[in-house]
């Protein structure tokens, strides 16, 4: 086989994530599985692509939008449902607050 090399290469290539898929998206910390009512609650979210890599959504709006339903009985139950207030950190997450109420 021929070894001569191919003009400009190797070098170096930028790979970046895809654009934000709900289905890899992940969230994390304590406001996912307590809260108290009347006390603020916390999350983040952790926008990723469809091959779960981390997507930096630096400079667009949020998209995200998150309410919270009480675990008896979901969109069914007595309980008002709470929309959380979600903001973008300088890192990529977004940092998720809701106050529960009764």
């Amino acid at each position: 086989q021929d070894s001569s090399s191919i003009r400009g290469f190797p070098r170096a290539v930028q790979v970046l994530p895809n654009v934000a898929f709900p289905a890899k998206t992940t969230a994390y910390g304590r406001g996912l599985v307590t809260a108290t009512a009347g006390s603020v609650a916390t999350f983040s979210i952790q926008p990723k692509d469809e091959y779960g890599n981390d997507v930096s959504t630096t400079g667009q709006s949020v998209p995200f939008a998150v309410f919270v339903y009480p675990e008896e009985n979901g969109v069914d139950s007595p309980y008002p449902v709470t929309r959380g207030t979600v903001t973008r950190s300088d890192d990529g997450l977004y940092a998720v607050e809701y106050v529960p109420k009764l």
